[in-house]
């Protein structure tokens, strides 16, 4: 594209633009949760219309350091040149420049639309509607297609206010309001119908289907994240094809351990928008790199320290490094450390439990391996401390580190450990093959729009995910926005669901959303803890009995008095609430 002797080329990787922006603003790589924050705010700023320092000060989104000086240095870098370097974002925000700026382009353009339709208008952007306000101000003929509890892009800068605001802009204008529902059972519409209710501003309508009323859903709270897993495959190998089986989810990172048990079981199955950002995240290097400081050189284990940087408990400094070069050949690395000036006592200490505990990995199962990092070697903290400095999502990380923690459980050795997550980046990687075929589906909550299955099973509805923490604290400041967001996504989720719809959970803090989904029928509602103890109470709970706690581990019932249980643990004795453990989920049968 060129005009005016300007030559116009498509920025082919916007993520990899920005990457490499941060670093030269500021000297570090951008780790993959970095570049997608960076990708976000570039988008809101553009689509919304307005400033860096308009973001921080309008929305409540987590802005990463230097943010502001990425964005303005790349915008800076695509103009630089003969070269003019414009991405999706430009693309529209240009339009409207040339519409606002230019007479005869836009009275051409004017003159030329008597008549516009905007579909999927829930969805659309300020900078989109600027662009259509500007198109329709000759004649003023506009209809607009909307399902307003549909509307769940807010962090690519759609605004729900507009759809809303609609009628005052365009006296004369039509909005046309999805109100059938042509996929869904009754009971899956009328139990989608009372949860959108709990949105606080919405247009006044009811969702009606012509199917049949259908069977129950199906909402399970299990004991535990295995048991939920294990329970979703069960339900998949019961369906008649794997293709009209879904499993939804908030993000991305819950899709690996399905993967990973599915591709246990021969399973196939389809990752729709495969990120690969979970095996390349910082996280999974950092523990790669602690394990590797106990069976790699010394020169290699020198690489791996500045790798790690802070991320490493006894951080060293630049000069620490030149000076490790010239120690004796003959020391170990840790004996190396402990004889550089400048040492902190805490250092030489750390030192030294490094070079007691190092050796001993190789030995241990990838799973205790691991463990070892966190709390015995500190990286747990180091952890925190690095994402807090950053101002990283630490919800997110933390999802990658259990998942992390969930693959190392079922390897018995650290060589089977890396084989394990090879093998299932590239059964992932290759899922994309899939698509169309008789393959399970594997989607996000948004990257479900518009899809629809005979099954949905819905995973990981935990408080702090669904809806997330900073939504529920947004809204304890008093501002709705984000979780009426959080809501109308639960619902699109709902609603891929054409036959049966199951709604999973595990542990202690289930979703406060699935609580609210009720239907004129009663649901089947499923805790493994509750349905034992129905089945057999009287076997459980009695003197004598032998039952499994979730946290204190087997332990033998010495005496019940009324609601109160004492249990003889390995730990101890404890007197614990039959009632408690039950409806927490915390008892269940030796197996």
């Amino acid at each position: 594209m060129q005009r005016e002797g300007l030559v116009f080329e498509l920025v082919d990787d916007k993520g990899k633009w920005l990457a490499r922006t941060y670093k030269d603003v500021t000297g570090e790589f951008a780790t993959e949760d970095i570049k997608e924050s960076l990708e976000s705010y570039h988008t809101l700023v553009k689509n919304l219309c307005i400033t860096p320092r308009q973001l921080e000060q309008k929305r409540d989104v987590e802005i990463i350091k230097q943010a502001e000086k990425v964005y303005e240095a790349y915008e800076a870098y695509k103009k630089n040149g003969d070269v003019r370097y414009i991405d999706y974002e430009d693309m529209l925000s240009e339009a409207l420049a040339l519409l606002e700026e230019d007479d005869a382009i836009r009275d051409e353009f004017q003159s030329r639309y008597a008549f516009i339709l905007m579909d999927e208008a829930q969805d659309t952007s300020e900078v989109q509607h600027r662009i259509v306000q500007i198109l329709a101000e000759q004649h003023q003929n506009i209809y607009m297609v909307a399902d307003d509890d549909q509307t769940i892009y807010s962090f690519r800068g759609s605004d729900i206010s507009n759809l809303f605001d609609f009628s005052k802009k365009y006296p004369g204008g039509i909005v046309q309001k999805m109100t059938h529902n042509y996929r869904s059972t009754q009971t899956i519409v009328q139990a989608a119908n009372a949860f959108i209710t709990h949105v606080s501003q919405r247009f006044d309508k009811q969702m009606v289907t012509d199917a049949k009323r259908g069977d129950k859903l199906t909402i399970t709270n299990h004991s535990t994240h295995a048991r939920q897993l294990a329970q979703t495959v069960k339900v998949i190998e019961e369906a008649q094809s794997y293709r009209d089986v879904a499993v939804l989810y908030r993000n991305n990172a819950s899709s690996i351990a399905v993967a990973h048990l599915l591709a246990q079981r021969g399973i196939p199955f389809y990752v729709k928008d495969v990120h690969m950002r979970f095996f390349t995240h910082f996280i999974m290097q950092d523990l790669r790199n602690y394990l590797r400081l106990a069976y790699v050189t010394k020169v290699k284990q020198m690489h791996v320290l500045e790798a790690l940087g802070t991320r490493f408990k006894g951080y060293l400094r630049k000069k620490d490094y030149d000076n490790l070069r010239n120690c004796d050949e003959d020391m170990n690395l840790w004996q190396a450390l402990r004889t550089l000036p400048q040492m902190k006592p805490y250092q030489i200490t750390f030192f030294e439990k490094c070079e007691r505990i190092f050796p001993t990995l190789q030995d241990k199962t990838p799973s205790a391996a691991i463990d070892t990092v966190l709390y015995e070697l500190g990286y747990e903290q180091q952890l925190h401390n690095y994402i807090e400095f950053m101002g990283l999502n630490e919800e997110a990380s933390l999802r990658i580190l259990s998942t992390i923690q969930l693959i190392a459980a079922s390897a018995t050795t650290l060589v089977d450990f890396y084989q394990t997550l090879d093998d299932l980046a590239a059964t992932i990687r290759a899922s994309k093959d899939a698509q169309g075929s008789d393959a399970v589906t594997l989607s996000t909550f948004h990257s479900s729009k518009g899809l629809e299955f005979e099954t949905v099973i819905m995973i990981d509805l935990q408080e702090g995910q669904v809806p997330t923490m900073q939504e529920r604290k947004a809204f304890n400041k008093g501002d709705r926005a984000a979780l009426d967001e959080a809501y109308r996504l639960f619902y699109v989720a709902m609603t891929r669901a054409k036959q049966r719809l199951y709604l999973y959970s595990y542990g202690h803090s289930p979703s406060g959303f699935i609580k609210q989904v009720t239907t004129t029928e009663p649901t089947r509602q499923v805790t493994p803890a509750q349905r034992y103890v129905r089945q057999h109470k009287n076997e459980l709970f009695k003197e004598g009995a032998t039952l499994v706690h979730e946290t204190l581990g087997e332990g033998i019932i010495l005496a019940i008095k009324g609601d109160q249980m004492t249990v003889d643990f390995v730990t101890g004795k404890k007197a614990l609430s039959i009632a408690f453990c039950v409806d927490n989920y915390l008892v269940s049968a030796v197996t």
